[in-house]
């Protein structure tokens, strides 16, 4: 029934490509031809992993050393990104034109929605930001300015059919604070739930990698997956490196980088075990008693559905993992920090906050309600229900 769909994705953080492989997966269960649309290190990853992918300029902010994104940044890069933006459109035209899909799934790509707009295509989106917030340090006329903002893209986001929100309902709802409150899309979008892997462990394969990491049972482990764009992940890892070398007699400590094309051996040193590149995502997610993470959607829902408290560190001025980091406390499921005053000693205040307090409880509570929603087959039945009546 659905033929060929093509699947832009937006060009930076893997969440968006491990969210729609579920969904490109499902589709080509049912006899569909998927091919995607993704920039840099997004593109690498979904060719690696076998599938076709139009490579198009990416169109995203750059981040400083310190992992923060200035004013004076984004004004500087705002013509180049423009053109970029337009170089990104005409090619998905084209490429659309060539392949004729009779479905256009987007993630976070406007380009790819009014592509297909232009030719007539229909089209679906996927968000968990609609409502960009500015940086919270200075705040007086920014509201209104969000407010426009906001207004302008949903116009342009409602040029689709529908809006996948890969979220639970209220008021449960992670990005609310980047998606409530826009009169634009009201009435377009449908919460389908998170659109994680559900997670199936072999009781024997944690057995075997608690053996292998030496993870000590009498003690807590944490797991921290630093996720994100390069320059902003440097601070974090060192101090958590550190933290592990001090507090590692305290704790098991299994720290990943998430280097993209890195080494997946498991490195030890004094205080736990480090990798590049870990190959053993999941496992370690069911291993650990709590979880050190960035603030975006994705990593928080996968540990939602395995049931761990979490610390999070969202990137400076990354308003919507600052959101997100703020709706975790607000469900109290963890605790956040701010990258910028990061040392030893307040990561393990963190931890040990997590592991007297009810987060356990809370979160335990939390996965029970996630699992009642299955946001890839919710998201694939959308798109066949709207092809039966069409």
């Amino acid at each position: 029934m659905v033929r060929r769909v093509y699947m832009p994705i937006f060009g930076s953080g893997l969440g968006h490509a491990n969210r729609m492989m579920l969904i490109a997966k499902s589709l080509q269960k049912d006899g569909a031809e998927v091919r995607f649309s993704s920039s840099f290190e997004v593109a690498n990853y979904l060719t690696d992993k076998g599938f076709n992918c139009n490579i198009v300029p990416l169109v995203d902010v750059k981040w400083n050393e310190k992992g923060e994104l200035s004013v004076s940044t984004v004004s500087r890069e705002a013509l180049p990104a423009f053109k970029n933006f337009v170089h990104q459109l005409m090619l998905e035209i084209a490429e659309m034109r060539s392949l004729a899909p009779n479905l256009v799934l987007s993630d976070s790509r406007l380009s790819g929605v009014l592509a297909a707009k232009l030719l007539g295509l229909p089209s679906f989106v996927i968000l968990n930001q609609v409502r960009i917030l500015f940086s919270t340090r200075k705040r007086r006329i920014l509201p209104v300015l969000e407010d426009i903002d906001a207004e302008i893209l949903g116009k342009l986001w409602s040029f689709c059919k529908g809006i996948i929100l890969p979220d639970l309902p209220p008021p449960y709802t992670i990005s609310e604070r980047n998606l409530w409150g826009v009169g634009s899309i009201k009435g377009k979008f449908r919460y389908v739930g998170f659109m994680v892997q559900k997670p199936v462990i072999d009781e024997r394969d944690l057995e075997r990698i608690s053996k292998e990491l030496n993870i000590k049972k009498e003690r807590p482990t944490v797991f921290a997956q630093i996720s994100g764009p390069s320059p902003t992940k440097k601070k974090i890892v060192k101090t958590v490196l550190k933290t592990a070398k001090i507090y590692g007699g305290k704790y098991n400590f299994v720290i990943s980088e998430g280097v993209l094309g890195g080494k997946s051996e498991a490195i030890k040193f004094d205080g736990g075990v480090y990798y590049e590149w870990c190959p053993i995502k999941d496992e370690l997610f069911a291993l650990a008693d709590l979880v050190i993470i960035r603030a975006g959607h994705s990593t928080i829902a996968q540990s939602i559905l395995f049931g761990k408290p979490m610390v999070t560190i969202p990137i400076s001025t990354h308003s919507e993992q600052i959101s997100n980091a703020k709706k975790v406390l607000k469900l109290g499921i963890g605790t956040s920090m701010d990258q910028r005053y990061l040392s030893p000693e307040k990561i393990e205040e963190a931890i040990s906050s997590i592991i007297e307090d009810g987060c356990v409880r809370n979160v335990e509570k939390l996965k029970s309600i996630a699992n009642k929603f299955d946001g890839v087959k919710n998201t694939v039945n959308m798109i066949k229900d709207y092809i039966r009546s069409t």
